[in-house]
């Protein structure tokens, strides 16, 4: 149900774990005289940085197990919503260009990196959960108490699948 990220994600995962902290260790080695052998240092931190960041963006997942959606962003953030406390008479469908970082607001609790946001964030009319990459369609959805909003590659599809549960109950 939920797109897979972009490549351009995984770039940036690259750019800030692995390729600025070696340049920024060269440059300083270069200048100060750190020894070089710390670049093997900072390429194995980087590297476990860079690992972790491609598993946080490729273990996110939405299900519907009985009369509960499911969500897990990146591994590190679980939510557990009723399917009864979705508003489904007030679901929006966002549409690239308009991606999820111009949707979501402030971040609470989660991780935010070009491409992909993650946890808790702040919405108009409150704590919102959000799980996916940024550059696909997004489903919203009010609960009683916030709302979720999903990266998924077909909305309609998703939203069938939500009503489906909820009339299978």
């Amino acid at each position: 149900m939920l797109a897979r990220p972009h490549w351009t994600t995984d770039a940036w995962l690259a750019v800030l774990t692995l390729v600025l902290p070696l340049t920024i260790y060269w440059l300083a080695a270069r200048a100060t005289g750190l020894p070089l052998a710390g670049l093997i240092l900072v390429a194995t931190a980087g590297g476990s940085l860079f690992a972790l960041g491609l598993s946080a963006t490729r273990t996110c997942r939405a299900q519907i197990d009985g009369s509960t959606l499911r969500l897990v962003a990146g591994g590190l953030f679980r939510h557990h919503v009723p399917l009864s406390a979705l508003q489904l008479d007030a679901v929006q469908i966002h549409y690239p260009p308009r991606n999820l970082g111009q949707v979501v607001g402030r971040r609470l609790k989660g991780v935010s990196l070009p491409g992909v946001h993650l946890g808790w964030f702040s919405m108009a009319y409150g704590r919102a959960f959000v799980v996916g990459p940024a550059n696909t369609p997004v489903l919203e959805i009010r609960t009683g108490d916030g709302g979720i909003l999903l990266a998924v590659a077909n909305p309609q599809d998703a939203l069938t699948r939500i009503r489906s549960a909820l009339a299978g109950r």
